[in-house]
C-alpha cells in the first residue's frame, strides 16, 4: 500500500504549518526516552553492579534531562543560550535526578519491562533504523524538487548521500513506549487494555505527524512500525518462556 500511495498521500497530507504534528516532531521522542531511563534505572538496581551504578545513575539522568529541557529552550526561544545559563541548568537537572532516582528505586518496576525495553532500544532505533537510514538515502517528502523527480520508492535503496527518511526515527522511539504495558499487573486486564489501545494511538499519531510534516512516507512509518512488532514479540516471547 505504501509503494503505491506513498506520493499521493504525502502530498495530500503535508501541513508544514501544522502545529501538533511540529509538537510531535520537536517531542515526540521524549516518552521513548523517557522509558529508556526508566528500563536502565531498574535494571542498574537489580544487576550485581548496583554499587557501580549507584553513583552513575544519577549523572546518566541529568544528562538526558539536561538536553531534554535545553531543546525545550531552544525550540520556544525562551532564553538566549550562554554558558553560565547551561551550568545552572545542568546543577537543576542533576538535583532533580537525584530526587527521581531515590524515588523510582522504591518502585517495583517489571523485570520484563526493564530487560525488553533495552534491548528493544540497542535493536530497533539505534542499531535497525540507525543503519538503514544511513545505507538507504531516501529523500524526505518535503526535500523533494518541485517536480518530485528525486522521489524514490523504499524498495530502491540509494546508498550513502546524506538523505534519511527510511524508515522513521520517530515512530521506532514512539514504539519504545509499547513495554509499559508490562508495568501493569496481568491480573488487571482491563487497565492493561487501556494502555495498549493509549500507547497504539500515541504510535499512530507519531506516524501521522511524520507525514503531515513532510519528514516521512507512509512506507517509511509502515515498516518501523512492523519492526517494532515483529521485534517486540520476539522479545517477549523468548522472555516468557524464559
Amino acid at each position: 500500500m505504501g509503494t503505491v500511495y506513498d506520493l499521493q498521500l504525502s502530498q495530500t497530507l503535508f501541513d508544514p504549518n501544522s502545529w501538533w504534528a511540529q509538537f510531535l516532531a520537536d517531542y515526540g521522542e521524549f516518552p521513548g526516552y523517557i522509558c529508556v531511563y526508566l528500563a536502565a534505572l531498574s535494571f542498574s538496581l537489580k544487576n550485581q553492579y548496583r554499587r557501580f551504578w549507584q553513583y552513575l545513575r544519577p549523572v546518566i539522568g541529568s544528562i538526558v534531562l539536561f538536553f531534554m529541557i535545553k531543546k525545550i529552550i531552544i525550540s520556544l526561544h525562551i532564553l538566549d543560550q550562554t554558558l553560565l545559563l547551561d551550568v545552572l541548568l545542568y546543577s537543576v537537572c542533576l538535583s532533580i535526578s537525584i530526587i527521581l532516582t531515590l524515588f523510582l528505586s522504591t518502585l517495583p518496576i517489571s523485570p520484563e519491562f526493564s530487560r525488553i525495553t533495552l534491548k528493544m532500544a540497542i535493536i530497533f532505533p539505534l542499531f535497525f533504523v540507525q543503519i538503514l537510514k544511513l545505507v538507504w538515502g531516501r529523500v524526505r517528502f518535503r526535500n523533494l524538487t518541485s517536480d518530485h523527480s528525486n522521489f524514490t520508492y523504499w524498495f530502491h535503496p540509494q546508498g550513502l548521500n546524506g538523505n534519511k527518511s527510511f524508515p522513521s526515527g520517530h515512530v521506532a522511539m514512539a514504539w519504545m513506549t509499547f513495554p509499559i504495558i508490562f508495568l501493569i499487573p496481568p491480573t488487571n486486564k482491563q487497565i492493561r487494555f487501556l494502555v495498549l489501545i493509549l500507547v497504539l494511538i500515541w504510535i499512530f499519531l507519531v506516524s501521522l505527524s511524520r507525514i503531515i510534516i513532510g519528514a516521512h512516507y507512509l512506507s517509511d512509518v509502515v515498516v518501523s512500525s512492523l519492526l517494532g512488532t515483529q521485534i517486540f514479540h520476539n522479545l517477549s516471547s523468548r522472555s516468557t518462556k524464559s
